[in-house]
């Protein structure tokens, strides 16, 4: 039976998963609405230094797990191109689970400006899904204000842990990959079936060494 640690990572990440990466992403900070596009586009693209320009944050670790997502979501979409590649698109649609991040919402969403603060809703929804300040001339998300952050210190916590678990595997995976080979074993990789034994190890391995002496504690009658 296969590890349900890749049935987790699936269900962690299915729904934030985009198309393919973006490189050399520039953001425009110029209005709300584009701001808005420009941190999706940098959160997909992987470029944490191009998602740290568009958002302002006060707990850093609000920003450390957007910026863990963003990594996990670029390598997972890095994966799924090296399994098209090598088994087609039938299996790699299988194995990884992505969806294309619709962006018309944001496209026709509105602005609401305010001096220096601005509000954007999305299309179709009732509620502002970003606040925004202008600083030094530029439109910047308020990381604090957005639902996603706003959860107690300990699930913050947890949350950037198991999304730096998810980006590590991805991560080792995707580079066995491209070599050919499960790197723990040296065997090569020539079904999808080896491809999801390494998966599931690589995912086991990025687990920190206190993460499983606390899941084995917890077993314990």
């Amino acid at each position: 039976m296969k590890s349900n640690h890749l049935l987790a990572a699936a269900i962690i990440l299915s729904s934030l998963l985009t198309g393919k990466p973006l490189f050399a992403v520039e953001p425009d900070l110029s209005t709300p609405k584009n701001a808005v596009l420009s941190f999706y586009k940098t959160k997909d693209s992987g470029d944490t230094n191009a998602l740290k320009q568009v958002v302002t944050f006060v707990d850093p670790k609000a920003f450390d797990l957007v910026s863990e997502n963003s990594t996990a979501v670029y390598q997972m979409q890095r994966l799924h191109g090296l399994i098209e590649k090598k088994f087609g698109k039938e299996e790699a649609d299988r194995i990884i689970h992505m969806g294309k991040r619709d962006l018309k919402p944001v496209e026709a969403g509105k602005e609401s400006i305010n001096g220096n603060v601005a509000t954007f809703t999305k299309q179709g929804e009732d509620e502002p899904a970003f606040y925004l300040n202008k600083i030094d001339g530029k439109w910047k998300i308020d990381l604090s204000k957005m639902k996603e952050v706003q959860v107690p210190a300990s699930d913050l916590e947890f949350a950037i842990a198991r999304m730096s678990i998810m980006a590590r595997g991805f991560r080792s995976t995707a580079d066995d990959l491209e070599k050919g080979v499960i790197s723990s074993t040296g065997k090569e990789i020539k079904t999808p079936d080896d491809l999801l034994d390494d998966l599931n190890m690589n995912i086991q391995k990025s687990i920190p060494e206190t993460d499983d002496k606390k899941s084995g504690e917890e077993k314990k009658p």
